[in-house]
């Protein structure tokens, strides 16, 4: 099986974000746990079982867990020892390891034993689970940094995992082998993976010299699902959402500035905007439009019928909702001869997620459905002026789309509590502050749903909307036919359920 991804100068995935490293790195290293194929929720991989009380969370490994028959390991048996050294290097205080701060909350980690591991945290906390099954927190051999210092090369690329990296190159990509030794028996069924870097993927796509590709936004209007462009092109696939893409789009409004200060003006705005059919005005074709949560955190959605009777989301209400908001903006001071006037932000790339041709698609939305009670502009900056303009918060509104987080609980407190780092609207309320914590140290998955749904309805509140949402999980790709065993939610953590169909 092979597929496209840009390239990536290492594999040290502890000293990276680097996104052309994820899908290697998932299918060549396991780790505690990992995420179920049908929502962003943990289940086992190296860790059999767990108890979870208080601040202790206590991990039973699997037996028969090998390394990867590589020097210097040479297929020794997997420890828990290996389990505390990855995590302890994942959380360096060398700024080189830059996910260090997801483990803030982490105390200790201890292997009383080759088979448990002990995890305490500084506070209960229900997402810590959630965050380790996260693509970065790979066990690591202590001989490979003796050896090699870092992991960085296909030599020092060791795992338990169901394949072995054979050579990789930064400018090329990955060659992957099946791992004979592999622990879990009968698998992976696949005998070799190519991770290939090349130009115009979706080409490459076309011709069959890849399996599986972002399917890119650019190419879609005018059909009405990724599955119906498939079928125009002649291509014999299917769509399939990326876990690992768990993001979301949404225009965000400057609470403190003086046109969104005003409450009315931002309820109006979520009711006018055009959301379904999002592909009407260039949104990700087929995103599910979000509240809040990216595509990979549906387990804590609201109910769908729930979902598609909200104000401003729902396709049987739009002439009421257009109407609504054309009322509110009035008694905001806003109509026809007196239009609402503003600058939407965004980046001067040339394409229609967030850059400069999302931006002019938007305000042709706004005009179009407002009567043009609504005149916004677009304003595109270079990357970094338009990162700066969002940490600062000197903006009226800003378009972008954002990586989720791996937990649900990740998505809301970054973008709505107080001190969140994603919270570029300045909304803030104690209550909300205060709901965050509540949830996150409620442990029962049930009760935490209802907790996040409580939080999802509040925010999206006439009283308290911050942010008008347009989509969640635009990153779709498309594999051929002939490859089967995709989960709905891919985390190439799985990949090892993958086969031919011949």
């Amino acid at each position: 099986m092979s597929w496209a991804q840009n390239t990536t100068a290492h594999l040290d995935i502890h000293q990276d974000s680097i996104s052309g490293a994820q899908q290697i790195i998932g299918a060549t290293y396991n780790r505690l746990v990992r995420y179920r194929g049908d929502a962003q929720l943990p289940e086992p991989d190296v860790a059999q079982s767990w108890e979870q009380a208080g601040t202790d969370v206590v991990f039973k490994l699997h037996e028969g867990v090998k390394w990867q028959n590589k020097p210097p390991v040479n297929g020794r048996d997997f420890k828990a020892s290996d389990v505390v050294f990855g995590l302890e290097r994942a959380r360096s205080d060398d700024p080189s390891f830059i996910h260090s701060g997801d483990l803030a909350v982490v105390d200790t980690i201890e292997a009383p034993d080759d088979s448990t591991v002990r995890l305490t945290t500084k506070y209960p906390t229900a997402i810590i689970l959630t965050m380790l099954a996260g693509y970065q927190w790979i066990p690591v051999a202590p001989e490979v940094i003796d050896q090699f210092g870092d992991i960085k090369s296909p030599e020092a690329t060791i795992g338990t995992g169901p394949f072995i990296v054979e050579n990789f190159a930064p400018d090329f990509g990955a060659t992957l082998v099946r791992n004979p030794d592999y622990w879990r028996e009968g698998l992976p069924y696949l005998d070799e993976l190519e991770q290939l870097d090349v130009e115009d993927h979706w080409s490459q796509f076309r011709a069959g010299n890849i399996d599986i590709v972002l399917v890119p936004a650019e190419l879609l209007p005018g059909h009405d699902s990724f599955a119906g462009f498939l079928e125009s092109e002649g291509i014999d696939g299917y769509v399939y959402s990326e876990v690992m893409a768990a993001s979301a789009h949404g225009h965000f409004m400057n609470t403190q500035d003086p046109v969104f200060a005003d409450i009315r003006v931002r309820w109006a705005v979520n009711l006018i905007m055009d959301r379904l059919p999002n592909r009407t005005y260039g949104w990700p074709i087929g995103a599910k439009p979000s509240i809040a949560l990216g595509m990979g955190h549906l387990a804590f959605h609201l109910p769908d019928a729930e979902f598609e009777a909200m104000p401003g989301f729902g396709l049987g209400r739009r002439d009421q909702d257009v109407a609504e908001g054309l009322q509110m903006l009035a008694a905001a001071g806003f109509d026809a001869d007196n239009p609402m006037e503003w600058r939407i932000m965004g980046w001067s790339v040339p394409q229609t997620l967030v850059g400069i041709d999302q931006l002019q698609i938007a305000v042709d939305m706004y005009k179009d459905v407002s009567g043009n009670v609504l005149q916004p502009s677009e304003q595109a900056l270079e990357w970094g002026a338009w990162k700066q303009a969002e940490a600062l918060h000197e903006f009226q509104m800003i378009s972008s789309a954002y990586s989720m987080g791996v937990d649900a609980h990740d998505a809301m407190q970054k973008m709505y509590h107080s001190e969140g780092g994603r919270n570029f609207s300045g909304y803030a309320n104690p209550d909300l502050d205060r709901m965050l914590a509540v949830e996150e140290s409620t442990f029962d998955i049930e009760e935490r749903i209802s907790l996040m749904q409580d939080m999802q309805r509040f925010v999206n509140s006439p009283e308290e909307i911050a942010n008008a949402w347009t989509g969640s999980g635009p990153f779709s790709y498309a594999a051929l036919s002939r490859i089967q065993g995709i989960p709905m939610l891919w985390d190439s953590g799985r990949v090892d359920q993958v086969y031919v169909q011949k």
